[in-house]
């Protein structure tokens, strides 16, 4: 579980960068599939 948690926080780490163009300029689209996409990497995870 601690590792998970190490490659959550990397994961979030390495696309900080996007949040911020994600969510000033993509569509609520745009937005719901990056939100389907953590959510599927939180799968993996666990």
């Amino acid at each position: 579980m601690v590792l998970a948690m190490k490659k959550l926080e990397h994961w979030y780490q390495m696309t900080d960068g996007f949040h911020l163009i994600i969510m000033t300029s993509e569509t609520d689209l745009g937005i719901s599939q990056q939100v389907n996409q953590m959510t599927l990497l939180l799968l993996y995870l666990i």
